[in-house]
């Protein structure tokens, strides 16, 4: 957990215990298979749960995307363009660029991504190996453009400069599922594997809400539900509403670290959805743009008794 999160946790958990955590997140991928579904196969819930297939990406397997490239900075020449293009699979993913050098003073800036256009990356390092690092959300077919200027060349001296960049793709059979509407279901019993992040189509990064993923399940007999999600990203939050008040949580719980979080409540037949969501805004932000904190699956499963 980062030192931000942990000055944000006292206040955020006094609000929880007053107002109810639901209330507080009703207000946003290495690669991997998961997901146990075909996209095919899914069928909507009743009430107001799920519709079907439409606008559902089918299930793919993503296609491995890394790379490298250098150039030798010289007193005549410091300036280079690197260029790599993302698959065009049907979504994207999350792209780390890496860059070394020895004195690197100018923008380092990734052309297409981003709320202005591009993304910067700032830094000096001096007589060691400097390396700047950036990852963002990377779109489907697109070429990104990545310049840098290395400064250290001297008329006695070179100074070379590589550059990596890989792509980490999720393969989530559930998306799209960020709304009630959208909800994808599934059995009691079943083991979903899916990720919190996924979906990416665009080069925005994806908002709060954005990325809460929603699940409907169909109840046939009274009994206590007993939802479990386990392991998971660090700060998740997991919520049960019936289909028929999407807005009204019927019982949550959460879990600041990657132990699991369950949620146990007597319910009637009918149809249920369950939230697994980023736990609360702040937290969420926090931690944006980091892959190693969304990049990790979850399991989802559920039982009546």
């Amino acid at each position: 957990m980062n030192p931000s999160t942990r000055l944000l946790l006292p206040l955020l958990l006094a609000s929880l215990a007053a107002g109810g955590c639901g209330d507080a997140k009703s207000d946003d991928a290495g690669s991997g298979d998961a997901g146990s579904r075909d996209a095919g196969s899914r069928d909507a819930g009743s009430g107001d749960a799920g519709s079907g297939d439409a606008g559902r990406t089918a299930c793919y397997v993503p296609t491995p995307a890394s790379g490298e490239d250098g150039y030798v900075a010289t007193v005549a020449v410091s300036e280079h363009t690197f260029e790599f293009q993302l698959p065009d699979d049907p979504e994207g993913g999350l792209v780390t660029v890496t860059i070394s050098g020895r004195q690197i003073f100018s923008d380092v800036r990734v052309e297409g991504a981003g709320d202005d256009g591009f993304l910067s990356i700032n830094g000096v390092a001096t007589d060691t190996v400097g390396t700047f690092t950036r990852t963002f959300v990377g779109a489907p077919g697109v070429t990104y453009l990545v310049d840098v200027n290395d400064t250290y060349a001297r008329e006695e001296q070179d100074s070379p400069v590589e550059l990596t960049w890989e792509l980490s793709a999720t393969r989530d059979c559930f998306e799209p599922n960020d709304t009630p509407a959208s909800a994808a279901p599934f059995a009691l019993g079943e083991d979903v594997v899916a990720y919190l992040f996924a979906g990416y189509t665009t080069n925005d990064w994806p908002g709060y809400e954005d990325h809460h993923d929603y699940y409907a399940v169909e109840i046939e007999a009274a009994g206590t539900l007993t939802v479990t999600v386990d392991p998971g990203p660090d700060e998740l939050a997991l919520a049960v509403f019936s289909a028929n008040a999407p807005s009204v949580s019927l019982g949550d719980s959460w879990s600041l670290d990657e132990t699991a979080i369950t949620v146990a409540l007597e319910v009637e037949p009918g149809t249920y959805l369950v939230r697994i969501a980023p736990f609360v805004l702040p937290i969420y932000d926090s931690f944006a743009g980091e892959p190693t904190q969304w990049n990790q699956p979850y399991t989802l499963r559920a039982t009546v008794e």
